[in-house]
């Protein structure tokens, strides 16, 4: 039996996830709980906590500030108790760009719940350079020197069928620097992994390779280990598709440094956020429908679990009894 089937055997039947409709990011906060966000709702984030059933269950909300708030949230990231709240940079269904969604929000999470702005970065001329030339999308993309990758990931958002890029991974480094990871496009065969670089808009100062099987990142996840995280792998375009979990250490994200990934296994179908349980166990969010309100379907919730199985018990015969007559060959 292959790992990736044995994974998908040891999932548990879906429960949904009470209040949101599409989850599309998650973070563990903290004192435990978890930050979920939904990508059809702008204006507040949702708390849960992890019951003893090991399901979430809904605590309340975070409002968002009221200015610059990304639309189409695809991801986030925590550092301490300051929280990144990543647009996705994405297109519309015709290919029209969406300054809205070309949107970080950096802010912190006070002691009262309440979050408060410290910074945007504007994703806004990136689109339009990109729409422009391989050359204009370097410029604008990336620092100078542009690291070795730029071009070749200019090229690949330009040879796309709507030019541009996805986000749909955040995490912070050792450091404390916001790295992101892109469902598309994906290079040669490699996911994209860059680092942002300070300022308030949206460049690059380096880039990491993810050998995901030719798949996308669509979920970076920190843990409060400081040599553990993950990420979620799944299809360039939506509709579903295998998904997959992989495991890594983010330390040599701070020298730029290629990352060993440790494949887990297999995840549901259309997984968007992902909240460790333990080093092979998780829940894993998958999306819902929520293009009206209420959603026609809400996120569901799935608890899987890598763990090796257990080796096969070899039995033995027993032992012959007194006055047994051992048979001669």
């Amino acid at each position: 039996m292959s790992w990736s089937l044995l994974s998908l055997l040891l999932m548990t039947p879906p429960v949904p996830l009470q209040g949101v409709c599409e989850a599309s990011a998650a973070v563990v906060l903290p004192d435990g709980r978890v930050l979920v966000a939904d990508n059809e709702r702008h204006k507040e984030l949702y708390l849960f906590r992890v019951g003893q059933d090991q399901r979430l269950h809904a605590v309340g909300t975070l409002g968002m500030p009221d200015d610059d708030r990304p639309r189409d949230i695809e991801a986030l990231g925590l550092w301490g108790r300051d929280l990144a709240v990543v647009g996705s940079h994405s297109t519309k269904k015709h290919c029209e760009a969406s300054p809205k969604r070309a949107r970080i929000r950096a802010l912190t999470l006070g002691p009262d719940d309440v979050l408060t702005p410290l910074r945007s970065v504007d994703g806004r001329p990136v689109l339009d350079a990109i729409r422009a030339s391989t050359a204009a999308c370097q410029r604008t993309l990336f620092t100078a020197p542009a690291p070795p990758a730029a071009r070749a990931v200019c090229q690949a958002m330009r040879e796309q069928a709507c030019p541009g890029l996805d986000t749909e991974g955040a995490i912070l480094d050792p450091d404390g620097r916001l790295w992101l990871g892109l469902r598309r496009p994906v290079v040669g065969g490699r996911a994209v992994l860059a680092r942002v670089a300070p300022g308030d808009t949206l460049r690059f100062d380096a880039v990491v390779w993810l050998d995901l099987g030719g798949h996308g990142v669509r979920e970076l996840v920190a843990t409060l280990a400081p040599d553990r995280a993950y990420v979620v792998a799944g299809p360039v375009t939506d509709g579903g598709g295998p998904h997959a979990l992989y495991a890594f250490d983010p330390r040599p994200l701070r020298g730029k440094n290629p990352l060993r990934l440790e494949k887990l296994g297999a995840l549901p179908a259309s997984t968007e956020a992902y909240v460790p349980l333990s080093k092979t166990s998780g829940i894993a969010l998958t999306d819902g429908d929520g293009d009206q309100w209420p959603c026609k379907e809400k996120s569901a919730q799935h608890l899987v679990d890598f763990s090796p199985p257990a080796p096969p018990v070899k039995s033995t015969p027993p032992a012959p009894g007194p006055g047994t007559k051992k048979k001669r060959p």
